[in-house]
């Protein structure tokens, strides 16, 4: 459903299955977005921050071995207490991957956020996304 809010909204990710992940991907001559995805019945944990590390840091590391010189970017998109109604979820995120993603400039979005920017339809939703992401516009 990740991957399909997000074409919805003109940011054409694609889902990949490395390494045991089933994340999300977009390459552009500019940039490499990785998007870590998940669902959990309590907030969402650290070691979903250190797996978007991980990845972020295989992606640089391939695009420095082909000498490519552009950056990686990385954001988890999840559901924290995902068994709850949407609007009684507090904040989504521990305060432990909040410190961790906040050293290396990763987004943090709750998919009802994101949820919400679809369902309500407005016109610069897109262009939200793609702030909340850091892809900047």
């Amino acid at each position: 459903l990740v991957n399909d809010a997000l074409n919805h909204l003109d940011i054409p990710t694609e889902l990949t299955a490395t390494g045991g992940r089933q994340d999300l991907r977009l390459e552009t001559d500019k940039f490499v977005l990785v998007v870590e995805v998940g669902g959990f019945q309590g907030v969402v944990p650290l070691s979903k921050g250190r797996q978007l590390h991980d990845w972020v840091a295989d992606e640089q590391e391939k695009l420095d071995a082909a000498e490519i010189e552009k950056p990686v970017i990385g954001a988890v998109i999840a559901s924290g207490s995902r068994l709850e109604a949407p609007t009684a979820r507090g904040d989504q995120f521990s305060s432990h991957i909040r410190r961790f993603v906040g050293r290396y400039g990763y987004a943090l979005i709750p998919t009802t956020e994101l949820f919400a920017l679809v369902t309500r339809g407005e016109t610069d939703a897109p262009l939200k996304v793609r702030q909340m992401l850091g892809l900047g516009e």
